[in-house]
């Protein structure tokens, strides 16, 4: 059981150095810290740099209810996926079981399934990727929206079927829908950002993101310890659910956007 531990141990290892290697960072200027060079920064200089950059992010949010709408999508996807995470492969052991072929063991199931979502994942995005544009903000957020909603409708299936090809289909194309969000969000976001601010904001989307894992894994874990996993499965649609409405909200103020500058053209 140790043995696939250490290999991916290894190989991470080994993809630093590589990365050490053949990609390295040009252009960057540090912020100069006013400590000791033999010391560096104490843990309390530390806290303190992390709350001075979080409350420019802040100021910097305050007032723009573009950026308010992506740090609040960027929250909600965090809020469902922590307990999704967590909580999809004891469902289908313990809810749905995995069928008997061949003898296969648990582990050897786990890792076809996650294979084969690997693979669709990365054949959609280049599907996406040569299909869709992603510069353009309205396609990125019609593409947003409808994986977004279709994610929702995986994951209510994947909570209360009980068929194992349902399931497996279900979990398939959450991983397809997780894959394709990712990109075009940060595509979307990067749209309402200009460079002096980027970083700050991009690095604020991560932490509420971060908060979200935090604060949705312990809610649906009670459920699923109150209920039953499919229960908090079922959660998990839940809190992603507003990210449809927010989406909505937002296409709307594009198309609007899009007409005004339609019309200074004309």
């Amino acid at each position: 059981m140790a043995v696939p531990i250490i290999a991916g141990g290894s190989l991470f290892l080994l993809l630093g150095l590589f990365l050490v290697l053949f990609m390295p960072e040009h252009g960057f200027t540090p912020r100069v810290r006013q400590v000791a060079p033999s010391t560096g920064p104490t843990i309390a200089e530390n806290w303190k740099s992390m709350l001075v950059t979080f409350r420019a992010g802040l100021q910097l949010v305050r007032g723009k209810p573009a950026l308010v709408m992506i740090l609040s999508i960027g929250l909600f996807y965090g809020l469902y996926s922590e307990g999704f995470d967590r909580l999809w492969t004891p469902h289908l052991i313990q809810d749905i079981t995995l069928p008997d072929a061949g003898g296969l063991s648990t582990v050897i199931w786990f890792g076809f399934i996650n294979v084969v979502a690997q693979l669709l994942s990365l054949g959609s995005a280049e599907a996406a990727r040569r299909m869709l544009d992603p510069d353009n903000p309205r396609v990125a957020l019609w593409t947003l929206f409808t994986n977004s909603a279709v994610l929702v409708f995986g994951l209510v299936i994947f909570a209360l079927t009980r068929n194992f090809a349902l399931a497996l289909g279900s979990y398939w194309m959450i991983s397809i829908c997780r894959r394709l969000i990712g990109p075009y969000h940060t595509a979307w976001v990067n749209r309402h950002l200009t460079s002096n601010v980027r970083a700050t904001v991009l690095s604020m989307s991560s932490q509420v993101d971060a908060l979200g894992q935090i604060a949705g894994g312990p809610i649906l874990g009670v459920i699923g310890n109150a209920l039953s996993i499919p229960a908090a499965l079922l959660g998990s649609a839940i809190l992603l659910s507003p990210v449809l409405g927010l989406l909505v909200k937002a296409m709307r103020k594009e198309q609007g956007m899009g007409e005004r500058m339609e019309s200074r053209e004309a």
